[in-house]
């Protein structure tokens, strides 16, 4: 929905109420800031608070929590900037769970404005025609509002919602359109919301953006990745560095000397101490000797590491990986390195520490114990 020319000042409010409509920003006109200038900005601080308390809302684990506060008394820039700056934040936390939760939580918000009594039917008329419905209200038998949908329309917006009321059996039907109460027409704008934000997110950040974001909002992450739920996998016991496979050792004790590791590197540590039972902290200490160390980033890829999948985590590479990136220690000497000469009995990392720890020599299936196919990396912008 385009917005030629300069955009009217109760235009621009109607646009802060709802600012994930096409023409938000541009109603802001030469005030409109790119999201580098967004997100680092001094002028946009309170735009930035704002979308935090947005991101951090969505995450809370009760919906007794209080929620956004600051919203109705900030100007209408900032309400449409905060929006943006929230979905720029729900980018960069791990997986898609994030994003869909406060996507959620927004079509809910909107849903709540759209049946308040104060919203009059041309907002709702006009909000419609933003998320591609247009329609003008009507009045029922009765004198009571009503909302017409084509078929069509109800047919591709209706399916998402389960409930009783919104089958079509149940649905008046008139000239090939279907009637609908404000609450039944607010519930299906809500939908439609919905739908469009998961289609969005999470944005594609660019590197430079996201190295940004990662440094200023390190506080602000960690925080949301505390709100989000962990599934901590069963553990046998302390971990035995003792037990490492010969490649995660020499990882571990280079980045002890201070020399420079490979993003796969660091990835199959991190990813490896997580899985064998290491707390958080631990695996940041690993850490501690790289040459570019930096704790809030660090932390956070972390914990990106750890909370992926819904808190199963990601599954370190496989041997065949590993000797592809030229991480294996299979040449080593010694009586470790013996346990995984032959790459067809042992297959992975967490096979080898399964092994030691069961005194056990490898058998042919050891190879498919690992616990799954070879780890995606999270390819995060800054490893750990």
């Amino acid at each position: 929905m385009g917005v030629p020319g300069p955009v009217p000042v109760a235009r621009r409010a109607l646009y802060a109420r709802y600012p994930f409509l096409p023409g938000a920003q541009s109603a802001l006109g030469g005030l409109s800031p790119t999201s580098i200038e967004l997100a680092g900005g001094p002028v946009h601080e309170i735009a930035r608070a704002l979308g935090r308390e947005r991101v951090l809302w969505a995450l809370r684990p009760s919906a007794a929590e209080t929620p956004v506060q600051g919203i109705g008394q900030a100007d209408d820039g900032a309400r449409i900037l905060s929006f943006q700056y929230a979905a720029l934040l729900v980018s960069l936390l791990p997986g898609t769970a994030p994003a869909r939760r406060w996507a959620r939580v927004e079509a809910s918000a909107l849903e709540a404005t759209l049946t308040d009594p104060s919203t009059s039917p041309e907002e709702v008329a006009w909000l419609a025609e933003g998320l591609g419905e247009e329609v003008a209200p009507e009045r029922g038998p009765r004198g009571e509002e009503q909302w017409p949908m084509p078929l069509a329309r109800y047919l591709t917006w209706a399916p998402p919602v389960k409930e009783r009321a919104f089958r079509l059996v149940h649905q008046p039907l008139r000239h090939g359109s279907i009637s609908l109460p404000r609450e039944r027409f607010a519930r299906l704008l809500g939908e439609r919301l919905l739908e469009t934000l998961e289609d969005r997110l999470p944005l594609a950040l660019e590197p430079g953006l996201k190295e940004t974001l990662l440094s200023l909002e390190a506080p602000f992450l960690r925080e949301a990745l505390a709100r989000l739920p962990a599934r901590e996998g069963p553990r046998s016991g302390p971990v035995d560095p003792g037990r490492f496979p010969p490649c995660m050792s020499a990882l571990k004790e280079g980045l002890a000397r201070g020399e420079h590791v490979g993003h796969l590197g660091r990835f199959a540590l991190a990813s490896f101490l997580h899985k064998v039972g290491m707390d958080p902290e631990g695996i940041v200490d690993a850490f501690r000797g790289a040459p570019d160390f930096n704790e809030a980033i660090t932390r956070y890829q972390v914990d990106q590491i750890r909370r992926h999948d819904g808190g199963e985590g990601y599954t370190p590479p496989e041997c065949a990986t590993m000797i592809t990136a030229g991480l294996c220690r299979r040449e080593r000497d010694d009586s470790r390195a013996r346990l995984c000469a032959d790459p067809t009995l042992l297959r992975h990392p967490l096979n080898y520490y399964r092994r030691r720890r069961e005194g056990r020599r490898p058998s042919p299936a050891a190879g498919k114990e690992a616990g799954g196919a070879p780890a995606r990396s999270a390819a995060p912008g800054t490893p750990p």
